[in-house]
């Protein structure tokens, strides 16, 4: 087997330079709305990141549903990571109704975080958003400081101010924290544990000065791990369900940014479907109310699709951008079809983790050894084919052994918590692995 293991993704540098994004390049630079059809598993999401590249402008990436913008983060985390790519961030919709706990209050501080990004200039290279999270208003800048705050070692900051704070962003005082939205005060030290998963901290002044902050080992009640700032969002999700305060997140991107919309039709779809189970309507946006909200801030609207009809249909780019052939479900023969195809183009085998790639090796070596392909590690959501005067093939692995699977948003884990858990393990007792299973 003559394949090479890449350190990073040399494939996408050959898509930011291809030559058939150039008419797209084109019409993003003029304005306005334009459509591309050609789309195959996850070329859209690379084919955006191309144009945060090629651009240098800032990009939103819509897509129809939920655990299609994780994937697309997840994805484009991967290429920042090896410094080829635009940062992701990903403005999540809120799933929960009022009164359904932490996980509401954990997607609203992610969604805050994002807010206040935007707010002070510090923008994303490629922002990713399911539709409804769009539809969703957030808070103006006036009303942020309400919701959010975010405590920084070194900072003025009077501890009498701090403790109104989180008493009217719906903390209970208490005198030592157990639960989410409590906080405690104990001389030149105050305890907050936010809600949503966060982890509990402590916040220690020196007179009016925030000097340190550390997380906090809830057992024991001592300060653990010292961290640089601390975020704190508002323990109560309703004031953020009404129309008060409340602009569409278009009103906060730059007037530079270019929005790119996978699937049109998809995302309109799920739009009405949004819409038509929403009560009252507070707090969010109808379908339309959006697009023109976008359309009058961003300087180009594209959407990419594969069948589905195009926005603007005099202004059409054709992506060459095909779906993978469907592997053998027997491994032997999906590998030796996977070397086929590597002998016709330029192929990239992508793996999630390192176990993945070095098992890749060694199944490309029994059963493809003439194969001239790049392994890597990469998550790669759906693989596809660009062909082009320069074509190339990216492929996950997954989709070679037919093992798909769903990423999902895990909470966090501090660290004496997870060193809590370790010690309750004895010798003998049974676990289950997050790869291997029962052992």
């Amino acid at each position: 087997m003559s394949s090479t293991k890449d350190a990073s993704p040399t494939w996408f540098g050959g898509l930011v330079a291809a030559s058939a994004i150039d008419p797209l390049v084109s019409n993003v630079e003029a304005g306005g709305a334009s459509s591309c059809r050609g789309a195959a598993g996850s070329s859209t999401v690379f084919v955006a990141a191309a144009l945060a590249q090629r651009t240098q402008r800032p990009v939103l990436l819509v897509t129809a549903h939920i655990d299609e913008a994780d994937e697309a983060v997840s994805e484009l985390n991967d290429l920042f990571a090896a410094g080829v790519g635009p940062e992701p961030v990903l403005l999540p919709a809120l799933e929960s109704s009022p009164g359904e706990g932490g996980s509401a209050l954990d997607l609203l501080a992610e969604r805050l975080t994002v807010v206040r990004r935007l707010i002070e200039g510090n923008v994303p290279g490629i922002l990713v958003a399911p539709f409804p999270s769009l539809m969703q208003m957030v808070p103006d800048a006036a009303l942020l400081p309400r919701l959010l705050r975010v405590a920084r070692a070194g900072q003025r900051c009077a501890p009498r101010e701090l403790a109104e704070w989180l008493a009217d962003a719906g903390y209970v005082r208490t005198e030592a924290i157990e639960n989410p939205c409590e906080f405690a005060v104990r001389g030149g030290l105050i305890d907050v544990f936010p809600p949503g998963g966060a982890l509990p901290v402590r916040l220690d002044f020196f007179g009016d000065e925030l000097e340190r902050i550390f997380e906090i080992d809830l057992i024991t009640q001592a300060s653990d791990r010292r961290i640089p700032e601390a975020q704190l969002v508002g323990a109560s999700i309703s004031s953020v369900l009404d129309d008060a305060g409340k602009v569409s997140i278009a009103e906060l991107l730059p007037r530079q940014t270019v929005c790119v919309i996978a699937e049109l039709s998809e995302v309109l779809e799920q739009g009405r479907g949004y819409w038509e189970r929403v009560n009252d309507g507070q707090g969010v946006l109808s379908p339309q109310a959006l697009f023109k909200s976008l359309g009058a801030r961003c300087h180009a609207m594209v959407d990419i699709n594969g069948f589905s009809s195009t926005n603007a249909s005099d202004r059409v780019v054709a992506l060459p951008a095909i779906t993978l052939p469907a592997f053998d479900e027997e491994v032997a023969q999906a590998f030796a079809e996977l070397g086929e195809l590597s002998a016709r183009v330029p192929t990239s085998l992508c793996c999630d983790t390192e176990g993945e790639l070095a098992r890749a090796c060694e199944l490309l070596g029994e059963h493809a050894g003439s194969a001239k392909l790049a392994t890597l590690r990469q998550h790669v959501h759906r693989g596809f084919i660009w062909e082009s005067d320069q074509p190339f093939a990216v492929v996950p692995q997954h989709e070679v052994l037919h093992r798909f699977g769903v990423r999902r948003r895990v909470q966090r884990v501090g660290a004496a918590t997870t060193r809590d858990a370790f010690m309750q393990f004895g010798a003998g007792d049974y676990v289950v692995h997050r790869d291997h299973g029962i052992a």
